[in-house]
């Protein structure tokens, strides 16, 4: 079975008793990395994949193919963007942005990456 390579940024309280823990259900999912600047959160998340200071950080390993994007909302559009331009696939928590403008500027990029159909 492949399994896919999948990073997370941002492990906050809801990826903390939500996220991981039903992640670690889906045997074709492997976290290979979570993007985490707060000490505290990235030496619990650190429990459950390698923790990266900051989502470059994270991006620059091979073994991301995509990234799960679980910061607050003023985060997405920073965090997505950033993966998207890396290659990757990305998943982002509502909403989207907080912006249509923003929103649409996603959807750009996605597209741009061949992302979006």
């Amino acid at each position: 079975m492949t399994r896919l390579g999948l990073g997370i940024v941002g492990c906050g309280h809801v990826a903390e008793v939500a996220h991981l823990p039903a992640l670690a259900r889906v045997p074709e999912i492997e976290l290979v990395g979570i993007a985490e600047a707060d000490p505290r959160r990235a030496a619990r998340a650190a429990e459950h994949a390698p923790v990266h200071p900051s989502v470059e950080r994270l991006l620059a390993d091979p073994r991301v193919e995509a990234v799960a994007v679980l910061v607050p909302p003023a985060g997405h559009v920073a965090a997505a963007g950033a993966a998207l331009d890396a290659g990757r696939h990305v998943l982002v928590e509502k909403p989207l942005a907080l912006t249509v403008e923003d929103a649409a500027s996603l959807v750009e990029r996605a597209t741009a990456a061949g992302s979006w159909p």
